[in-house]
């Protein structure tokens, strides 16, 4: 068996048959098809036992988050070769075949992928490739996403490497690190579109996207960038801790009483934290100043621009609709 596909499931009664046809209609056929069912509730299951092809494989178990689903997966796998493929997504018939050609020693391949989000279709573009250490600071700087689908890995350099379950934020991208630290990985490859993409479907309601428990999702953040310290290390502490203030400004904005942000505090505790982006200067100040008034204030402000943003970006739609119509 040439290549292990694994794909976690959860509640997918819409999505999951496309994704598994997607994989079945590719034109590289040494393949099995692990299906991790997480504990669903909806009908997927059954849509995955109607589908007849003694290559897929369905294993289900109690609910316990993507990372326990990926680990048993891997556990079944009897692959040379693992990919991931999340249960709303799909890839197109010639991108694992080119996955497995361009193969290299001490390098990550992976694919271009898709963005699809509320319909709308977003190409995702970046460079051929990557050293390893300018490969991290652009996932650390959101320039690359540290995800975990789309690339090709050995199964035998994963012997030692497997998905935190305490780890519900950012879990792909400390096992990438993982993998590329541990292997001694040189370089990562995107391999042109042509070559196949991945089309990534995000999903409104997924647990990355839900609006609320934002002081859980504080913890969960502190939690991940301390894992990435421990596998990359002080090398890397700027651009961390960087990351770090970005994901508190970003999930803070959901928070609406002085009571909350007072918790948020005591969180953080007696910690400072410094930033070089514009925008995160004003925050860390506030922060570090245990200013709550203020934080509150900053987040109606911001609230407020944002909106009046987005209703100048309709009003705008509407005057150009209104012009190709007369």
């Amino acid at each position: 068996m040439q290549i292990s596909v694994i794909i976690p499931m959860f509640n997918a009664e819409t999505t999951i048959y496309r994704c598994i046809s997607s994989i079945l209609n590719s034109t590289f056929k040494n393949i099995e098809i692990i299906v991790v069912d997480d504990g669903s509730t909806d009908d997927c299951v059954n849509i995955v036992k109607t589908i007849d092809d003694n290559r897929i494989i369905l294993l289900q178990k109690e609910n316990g988050g993507p990372s326990s689903a990926r680990n048993l997966g891997l556990t079944f796998s009897k692959g040379t070769y693992v990919m991931f493929i999340d249960a709303d997504d799909y890839i197109e018939p010639n991108m694992i075949e080119n996955l497995y050609n361009h193969r290299k020693e001490n390098c990550l391949v992976s694919v271009r992928h898709c963005d699809i989000y509320d319909k709308n279709i977003n190409l995702i573009e970046c460079e051929k490739e990557y050293f390893k250490d300018r490969f991290f600071k652009k996932v650390l700087e959101d320039e690359l996403l540290g995800v975990i689908w789309g690339f090709l890995f050995e199964k035998s350099k994963l012997s030692n490497i497997n998905f935190d379950v305490n780890t519900y934020f950012m879990e792909d991208t400390i096992f990438l690190f993982k993998y590329i630290i541990e292997n001694d990985i040189k370089k990562v490859i995107y391999i042109d579109r042509e070559f196949g993409t991945y089309y990534y479907v995000q999903n409104i309601n997924s647990i990355t996207n839900k609006k609320n428990n934002t002081l859980d999702k504080i913890k969960k953040i502190d939690y991940s960038m301390e894992k990435i310290k421990d596998v990359l290390g002080n090398k890397y502490y700027d651009l961390i801790e960087e990351k770090r203030i970005t994901l508190y400004e970003k999930e803070l904005r959901y928070i609406n009483s002085l009571k909350e942000v007072n918790i948020f505090f005591n969180i953080i505790g007696d910690r400072k934290f410094q930033s070089r982006k514009k925008r995160n200067k004003l925050f860390c100040y506030l922060i570090n100043k245990r200013k709550t008034n203020s934080i509150v204030i900053y987040y109606m402000i911001r609230n407020v621009i944002k909106n009046l943003i987005k209703n100048k970006g309709v009003v705008k739609d509407e005057k150009n609709r209104n012009l190709n119509i007369s």
